[in-house]
């Protein structure tokens, strides 16, 4: 079915992933995004927190302006994430182990813009009580809604 690691036949019919394993897939990349939470708290905000408030016992929280500092720092880290591996090979750790990728309509791998469009739009519409999830339910094609703004597919790979 491959024709390369990053092309598919375009008269080959390649299976589009099933909710289940999309759903799966993003419980199991909960786990490396704790991981990378918890380097970031401790190269990050631990050492900030220490550099402003010094070791206060008492200390609540930052003031306004470094929560925001902060918290789009780890909002960047985390979505760095899902861009670097999706750029990389369609790949996320979790789609790996449930054997998913994302890919172009073209069968290419997912362009930078793509992938930008795509992480805005799923986090937007997960926000959104799923909505973006459970239009799979009612697209033809089997995908959810931050696939056909970003004109990408998650497909199903076969087994080896």
């Amino acid at each position: 079915m491959l024709k390369s690691q990053n092309n598919y036949k375009a008269h080959e019919e390649i299976s589009t992933a099933s909710l289940g394993r999309r759903i799966v897939a993003i419980i199991y990349d909960l786990f490396p995004l704790f991981g990378i939470f918890m380097g970031v708290a401790m190269l990050i905000v631990m050492p900030t927190k220490i550099f402003f408030y010094g070791f206060d016992e008492n200390w609540t929280s930052f003031n306004l302006p470094l929560q925001i500092i902060l918290t789009t720092t780890m909002i960047y880290a985390l979505s760095s994430y899902f861009l670097y591996c999706w750029r990389k090979q369609g790949q996320t750790l979790g789609m790996k182990a449930w054997r998913i990728k994302l890919i172009q309509k073209n069968g290419q791998l997912a362009d930078k813009n793509q992938c930008i469009k795509r992480l805005f739009f799923s986090l937007g519409y997960f926000l959104c009580l799923g909505i973006g999830y459970w239009s799979y339910f009612f697209s033809k094609d089997k995908n959810c809604l931050h696939d056909v703004l970003s004109e990408t597919r998650v497909i199903l790979l076969p087994k080896k």
